[in-house]
């Protein structure tokens, strides 16, 4: 009996712990959770909005020098300090983009935006601002005057360059700048320069080129606008671009192309000009190279009719005169040697060399008579053989010196050949000068200093006579 209360006993209590589980396993509606809130949202509602609207900003270098504050306004504007907007053009452009922390104003020119990378954004890419842009370039097209002078792009490139196109286009707008009334001289040497500056590449053959281009453009300025003063411009030209081209040709036709230049615009230079291209022509050794720079020369201003001063062409006929009797001929000595070599492979005798065996029979009948004093004379004399000895070129021994004299005959000898027909092209040029007088003196001596056989005589005596009648 006892045993059985025991079991009751523990029977319910497990009863018991298993009502209470279930209990607990039920939700509670009554019971209220709690959940962690942020910090934050302990802070008054103003407050979590400033720290929202924060920007962290990164930490830069200031400056240490002193400086002035530039506010934004409303409307994105900025007002540039006084100090620094003097030093501005009236409608200064500048280049602005970010750099690090940094934000960059970078002053340029009209004519330099087209060299940069602009950023794209969307009002470009739709439809209103391709309209826009479409008006702004025909507004710029209304802004080239209809009636004045007009630039001659083709002209201006005569030889092949890198980015002409680019190039042209800015000669272009600065062909109407230095065309306006008064002409802006400043920003158009500015434009000049930054072409020399920026389309350089280093390849001399291309920079050479690129120089000689800017000369033509500049020459083309002078000539169709008359009654301004470049002279400004043409110094310019002279000191930064004709000097540094290193082409010798490129050279001479830049400083010819300055030279008419400069005596359309009356300038005190051209005498400089003038004798710097005659130094060059001086320094050619080729007969042919020093006809063709005197006809480059006189020819250039020939055609367009300039009216060359008196006193530049007296300097380009004394110059011209040094050459119309032509090189000095070479020496007997050397004419000797030349033909020496060509009567040992013909096996003939010069006409020297006979003159050199009669010499040396003199002087052996000489010794024959002191021997025949002195009773020397041998019974028998020795028979020369008939054979004549071998010649080989091991019994010539030339030094360097000798060669180059020998070589510089050569040449020489062919110039010879060109002189009267050189003479009397240069002669030519004289008569396009109007220098008659000169011209007729100088044909005139010509033909007592050539001889009869040669077979421009008659050419000689034709212009003689032509100049004659001129000159009457």
């Amino acid at each position: 009996m006892g045993e059985k209360i025991a079991d009751n006993f523990v029977e319910k209590e497990k009863n018991q712990e298993n009502a209470s589980t279930i209990q607990s396993e039920k939700p509670n509606k009554n019971k209220i959770e709690t959940v962690d809130k942020p910090a934050s949202a302990e802070k008054p509602e103003s407050e979590v909005k400033k720290e929202e609207n924060e920007i962290p900003v990164a930490k830069v270098n200031l400056p240490t020098q002193p400086v002035e504050i530039i506010k934004l306004t409303k409307s994105g504007s900025i007002t540039v300090p006084k100090k620094i907007r003097e030093k501005l053009t009236e409608n200064q452009i500048f280049a602005c983009w970010e750099q690090d922390s940094r934000i960059i104003f970078q002053p340029i020119q009209e004519f330099q935006i087209q060299e940069l990378t602009l950023v794209k954004t969307k009002s470009s890419t739709s439809k209103e601002p391709s309209k826009k842009s479409g008006k702004s370039k025909r507004s710029k097209k209304m802004k080239k005057p209809t009636g004045g002078p007009q630039p001659e792009l083709i002209k201006y490139i005569p030889f092949q360059i890198d980015s002409q196109d680019k190039i042209l286009s800015i000669l272009e707008s600065t062909f109407y700048l230095l065309t306006e009334d008064p002409p802006k001289i400043d920003e158009g040497i500015e434009r000049i320069r930054y072409i020399i500056i920026n389309y350089t590449s280093g390849v001399a053959r291309n920079d050479d080129r690129l120089k000689n281009t800017v000369i033509l453009f500049i020459s083309d300025i002078i000539e169709k606008i008359p009654n301004q003063n470049f002279n400004e411009l043409i110094k310019f030209a002279q000191e930064s671009i004709v000097s540094s081209i290193k082409s010798k040709f490129l050279r001479e036709q830049g400083l010819i192309t300055l030279f008419n230049s400069s005596i359309r615009a009356n300038d005190d230079d051209s005498v400089i000009f003038l004798k710097e291209i005659l130094q060059g022509i001086s320094e050619y050794t080729e007969p042919y190279a020093i006809l063709q720079g005197f006809k480059g020369l006189v020819r250039s201003f020939s055609k367009n009719e300039l009216n060359i001063p008196e006193a530049l062409k007296f300097l380009i006929r004394d110059e011209i005169q040094k050459y119309i009797f032509g090189y000095e001929q070479p020496k007997k000595e050397i004419i000797h040697v030349l033909k020496k070599e060509g009567s040992e492979e013909e096996g003939e005798v010069s006409d020297e060399e006979r003159e050199v065996s009669d010499e040396e029979r003199e002087v052996s009948d000489e010794e024959r008579e002191v021997s025949d004093e002195e009773g020397e004379i041998p019974d028998e004399e020795e028979e020369i053989p008939d054979e004549e000895e071998e010649f080989t070129d091991e019994d010539i021994v030339v030094t360097d010196e000798e060669m180059e004299i020998l070589e510089k005959a050569l040449v020489q000898n062919e110039i010879e050949q060109l002189n009267t027909d050189h003479s009397l092209q240069l002669i030519e040029l004289l008569e396009e000068m109007h220098l008659i007088e000169d011209a007729y003196s100088l044909t005139e001596n010509l033909l007592k200093s050539i001889s009869a056989e040669d077979i421009r005589i008659d050419a000689v005596r034709q212009t003689l006579s032509r100049l004659k009648k001129t000159h009457i």
